[in-house]
């Protein structure tokens, strides 16, 4: 699922995971939080080992797969962002992008952030076209959105 908004000459798009990988994903931590509590209720405190590691390890792919997408196009910067920590700022003047063809999200190792064949940083939401930004210093990233077209089109007015 996509959305777009548009204020102040900057457009935002957010792209969301599909809903059937967002159900498949809370019902895999709903297990692993009953796992837990089975496993609390029916042993010793000093068998709780495991505990926290598998609490956070899940917590941490939940998050790195289910977290929403950004992009934030202003006149000279264009903001790629997922989650807190990962966030990449382009200079508008150094870009080239590029629509890429719908392709498998197995063919980027699934869904969320990804590091890519040739040092690629991919944000993958789900089977649907993708922009490959390419910077002077030939570093590439990866954003896949429905409205792929639409936002070259406004990045390439920007430019030139």
């Amino acid at each position: 699922m996509t959305k777009v908004r548009r204020t102040g000459g900057r457009d935002h798009v957010v792209e969301y995971m599909p809903p059937a990988l967002i159900a498949i994903c809370l019902t895999a931590l709903l297990a692993v939080a009953t796992f837990i509590t089975w496993t609390v209720v029916t042993t010793q405190p000093s068998e709780w080992f495991a505990v926290p590691g598998i609490f956070v390890v899940c917590g941490g792919v939940g998050a790195l797969i289910l977290t929403p997408q950004h992009l934030r196009i202003s006149e000279d910067e264009a903001l790629l962002r997922a989650l807190f920590f990962v966030r990449v700022t382009l200079a508008r003047r150094d870009l080239n992008v590029e629509v890429l063809d719908d392709r498998s999200t197995l063919m980027y190792g699934g869904w969320g952030i990804r590091f890519l064949p040739g040092g690629m940083l991919g944000f993958v939401s789900g089977r649907k076209p993708a922009l490959r930004f390419t910077t002077a210093d030939h570093r590439q990233y990866l954003f896949t959105t429905s409205r792929a077209i639409e936002l070259q089109d406004r990045l390439g007015k920007r430019n030139g």
